[in-house]
C-alpha cells in the first residue's frame, strides 16, 4: 500500500535528512479514509509506503505508525511552525510515523 503526500520543500528536505519523523495532516474526510486503510494495513503487518512529492522530487519511507491527535502540538510533541499552524489549523490531526527509507529517488540530478 502507498500513501502520497505533496509537501513543501523545507519539509521534504527535513524528511530526506531524517530530521522530520512524522507527517501530520488536518483531519478531513479524505485523510480519515486513508487513516482507516493505513491503520488496517499496519494492524495486519502489511508494508505501507509514504511517497513524498515536492515538484519533481520524490522520496519514499515506510510508515510505521498512525494516530489521531487532539492538535498538531500533540502530534508533533512541540509547537508547529507558523506555516504548520496555517496548514493544520486547530483541532484534530492525523500523525503518520515515518520509518526507514524505502527507495530514494531524487529527480533533477540530486541523489
Amino acid at each position: 500500500m502507498r500513501v502520497s503526500f505533496r509537501i513543501r520543500r523545507e519539509y521534504f528536505d527535513a524528511i530526506v535528512r531524517g530530521e522530520k519523523t512524522r507527517e501530520v495532516r488536518r483531519l478531513s474526510p479524505h485523510w480519515v479514509g486513508i487513516h482507516d486503510r493505513v491503520g488496517l494495513a499496519l494492524d495486519r503487518g502489511e508494508r505501507v509506503i509514504a511517497v513524498f512529492v515536492c515538484g519533481k522530487l520524490v522520496h519514499r519511507r515506510e510508515l510505521v505508525k498512525i494516530g489521531l491527535f487532539w492538535s498538531a502540538e500533540d502530534a508533533l510533541g512541540r509547537q508547529p511552525s507558523d506555516q504548520g499552524r496555517q496548514d493544520l489549523g486547530d483541532g484534530l490531526v492525523i500523525g503518520f510515523g515515518l520509518g526507514k527509507v524505502v527507495r530514494n529517488h531524487l529527480s533533477g540530478g540530486m541523489q
